[in-house]
């Protein structure tokens, strides 16, 4: 069976709100972290839009209490170029350009701060 568009969107958006491998949520993975045991989220864009995935960004960022975690953004290279970053906030120590992370996602890696 052939996906059509509107339902790729949908398994985008839904996977947005797991984290790797969609077997565990997010507030598990934040609260891990929290715990000590760095983790790292895995959020697929679900626009091609640079500034609507900045928008997506900024709402995985502001939709868990991140407080005394430590965060980086990973971007595959060519999802980097040119892309807007969020606003500097405390807790984001870093934007990096990775060739591991797939085209088409970001991760955020979160580790608590000492």
């Amino acid at each position: 069976m052939e996906k059509s568009t509107g339902s790729d969107r949908i398994s985008k958006l839904q996977a947005a709100n797991r984290g790797p491998g969609a077997d565990r949520p997010k507030h598990e993975i934040v609260a891990d972290a929290k715990a000590g045991k760095p983790g790292k989220l895995t959020v697929p864009f679900v626009s091609g839009d640079r500034q609507t995935r900045l928008q997506e960004i900024q709402r995985v960022l502001d939709s868990h209490t991140l407080d005394g975690l430590s965060i980086k953004i990973l971007l595959n290279p060519a999802d980097a170029a040119d892309q807007p970053l969020p606003e500097p906030r405390p807790d984001l120590i870093a934007v990096v350009d990775r060739r591991d992370v797939p085209a088409g996602e970001f991760h955020i890696e979160l580790t608590r701060t000492r």
